[in-house]
Order: C-alpha cells, then sequence, then structure tokens
C-alpha cells in the first residue's frame, strides 16, 4: 500500500539544537566522595560524605541444629566403597578395579643411539681428559698443583693415645665377633 497524503504541504522545520553528552566524575576524598555533573544546563557538584556504623540489629530466631557430614572409603577385593551420610541420607557407590587397557599401537624407530667415551691419561705435568660424544672429541689438560707450605707438627697426647688404643681394640673385637666366630660371642 503506498502513502498517501492529501492536502499536506511539505516544508522544512527549524533545525534542532546540538546534542551533548553529559559528563560525569567521581573523587574520592577522605571525607567521603565529589560527584561533578556537567550537561548542557551547567555543571553540578554534590559532595556525599562517609557515615558512621549503625547500630546493632535485632537478634534473629535460633537456627536449625546443624549436621556434619561424614565420608568413608573401603577398600575391596574388587575395589573401594565410598560411603557419604548427609542430612538427606547415605548414599554408596562402589568403585571397581578396571583391567589393563590393550597394548597401543607400535612405535617408529628411535635414532641409533650413541654411548659417550671418556679417559684420562696421567702426564707429568697433570692428566689430560678426553671426552667423545655424538657432537665430537673434547679434550682439557689438567696440571698438577703447587706444594703447599708444611703445616705444624702435633704431637699426640696421652689422651689422643687412649682413644686411639680404644678404638682398635673396638674395631678387632668387632671383627673377631663377626668375621671368625660369625656374631657367637
Amino acid at each position: 500500500m503506498a502513502d498517501v497524503y492529501l492536502n499536506a504541504k511539505l516544508e522544512t522545520g527549524m533545525p534542532g539544537t546540538p546534542g551533548f553528552s553529559p559528563i560525569a566524575t567521581v573523587e574520592q576524598t577522605e571525607e567521603g566522595a565529589v560527584i561533578t555533573i556537567t550537561d548542557k544546563t551547567g555543571t553540578t557538584t554534590a559532595e556525599v560524605l562517609n557515615g558512621s556504623d549503625g547500630r546493632d540489629g535485632e537478634k534473629g530466631d535460633k537456627g536449625d541444629a546443624g549436621f556434619s557430614p561424614s565420608a568413608s572409603v573401603t577398600q575391596t577385593a574388587e575395589g573401594a566403597v565410598i560411603t557419604i551420610s548427609d542430612e538427606s541420607g547415605t548414599t554408596t557407590a562402589e568403585i571397581l578395579n578396571g583391567s589393563d587397557g590393550r597394548d597401543g599401537a607400535k612405535g617408529d624407530k628411535g635414532d641409533t643411539g650413541f654411548s659417550p667415551s671418556a679417559s684420562i691419561k696421567q702426564t707429568a705435568s697433570g692428566a689430560v681428559i678426553t671426552v667423545t660424544d655424538e657432537e665430537g672429541t673434547t679434550t682439557a689438560e689438567i696440571q698438577n698443583g703447587k706444594q703447599g707450605p708444611q703445616g705444624p707438627a702435633y704431637e699426640l697426647t696421652a689422651a689422643d693415645k687412649a682413644e686411639i688404643v680404644t678404638a682398635c681394640e673396638t674395631d678387632i673385637k668387632d671383627y673377631v665377633d663377626t668375621e671368625i666366630l660369625g656374631g657367637a660371642s
């Protein structure tokens, strides 16, 4: 159906006013917050102060008695039994041991392995260490260190000598008991 205009005179109306999107900001302060809204009529500011805690409410009715659910697991020859008891009753579930799964598909042949080798050769000045792996051979030369200075002399005391004699006697007795007498002392 077509639009029909009877006795209509089409005229252009007056242009509308430009649109304006309001801007709102909230700034936190120590006392609360300041809310600022700017729209086409101007800017309005309001301060919202932090309130104090309200008074305690009236004591409520006593609640129903609580119920602590319990759970147990009992191992069986075939698996396990899980039992859970709560307010609505007891639920039991039996978990059976599964059988082994079937073998997987044969994998691709792996790359040829390589066993590294290492050797140490004593030299007049130290040693040469040689390691051979997949990436090649590495050699390192280790030099002997210099002789350190002589340490201070120590003379054994009578207590030192007695301790050594006691330790040797104990070791000899233990050897005779276990190795010669077979632990039958």
